[in-house]
């Protein structure tokens, strides 16, 4: 089994919605603004090399993962971020830096520190995009008073709620070779920039993902 350390980043719940035309250069669109398929690319792969350094760094083996799991977790969280982005604009909320950035890479320096040059900066975008969408689901949550508790947790859970309903009318596109909304994530491209859609299709939680009859160049390991 492949280190944790890494797979708390990479492990957001996220909410999604339809797929259509998308504009060239672009993984997605969401409400006119540009998603590059370059930056979804850039940063899948270096989730895969950090992933791979991680488990290097704590001596456990490398579990082999289909390249299109990281570009789907990659273009998911960077819709998601933007929805969040728009939420917290039309409600007029503020996020500051400081509410996600403090801390943030506790536990992860040696990982920095090992990773190669290539791959440091869309590594670290990702981490701080990830924790940048949780402080906003969460100070959403509690500007729009839907939590069911009064912890973060509760706050968190929310936010993600009220932006998944405000998500579902806007006006958002994706380049079916990325693939198309599945339980609420981006899961399935058809072309290639992904990997065979039953290949994505076969990996189910606690089991490895299948990774047969795919060129060393779809796989990360």
């Amino acid at each position: 089994m492949r280190g944790r350390g890494v797979a708390l980043v990479v492990a957001a719940g996220l909410a999604l919605t339809a797929c259509g035309d998308v504009s060239p250069g672009a993984a997605a669109t969401v409400d006119g603004t540009k998603i590059s398929r370059e930056t979804v690319d850039e940063m899948a792969q270096a989730v895969c090399t950090a992933e791979v350094t991680y488990a290097g760094l704590v001596d456990q083996p490398v579990q082999p993962t289909p390249t299109s799991i990281y570009r789907e977790l990659s273009l998911s969280l960077l819709i998601n971020e933007q929805l969040a982005l728009d939420v917290a604009d039309r409600l007029d909320i503020d996020v500051p830096p400081s509410s996600y950035q403090a801390g943030q890479d506790a536990g992860l320096e040696g990982l920095f520190e090992a990773l190669p040059s290539s791959a440091l900066e869309p590594f670290q975008d990702y981490v701080e995009s990830y924790n940048r969408l949780q402080a906003l689901y969460a100070a959403i949550g509690t500007e729009v008073g839907e939590a069911s508790g009064d912890t973060p947790q509760a706050a968190a859970e929310a936010g993600r709620a009220y932006v998944a309903q405000y998500a579902e009318q806007q006006d958002i596109t994706v380049d079916p070779r990325f693939g198309g909304f599945t339980d609420g994530r981006v899961a399935g491209g058809s072309g290639s920039l992904s990997v065979p859609v039953d290949a994505a299709a076969g990996v189910r939680p606690g089991e490895p993902p299948d990774v047969s009859g795919l060129p060393d160049s779809q796989i990360c390991q």
